[in-house]
């Protein structure tokens, strides 16, 4: 989702504003993954489809052994610069995993704390 700096950014500049994507490992603090951040590309306007603007190509984020990406990011600058979005993957959208949190049961339902 795009914080303030990136609607921004959007606003004034459009998609160009948007140079960089990296890759999170902490959504709270963020603290960025050890791989450099990425250029991206975009494709015109209407590509792939209408109301959208793709890259052009594959970005590959590298990513160092043992860290854990949480969630990625796009930026304005390849180093330093201003964080625009912030993009949480899979179960991490509110920054933890919560799939063993214990479950009460209420009646005839249960509720997922």
């Amino acid at each position: 989702m795009l914080i303030a700096a990136g609607r921004n950014a959007l606003l004034t500049s459009g998609k160009a504003g948007f140079t960089h994507i990296g890759a999170l490992l902490d959504i709270s603090t963020p603290t960025q993954a050890a791989g450099a951040r990425q250029a991206v590309t975009w494709q015109a306007a209407g590509t792939p489809a209408a109301g959208q603007a793709g890259n052009n190509g594959a970005i590959s984020i590298p990513i160092a052994a043992g860290e854990t990406v949480v969630a990625t990011a796009l930026w304005d600058a390849s180093t330093a610069g201003n964080r625009l979005s912030l993009d949480p993957i899979g179960s991490t959208v509110k920054g933890r995993d919560c799939s063993s949190r214990p479950r009460r049961t209420r009646s005839s339902r249960t509720v997922t704390a």
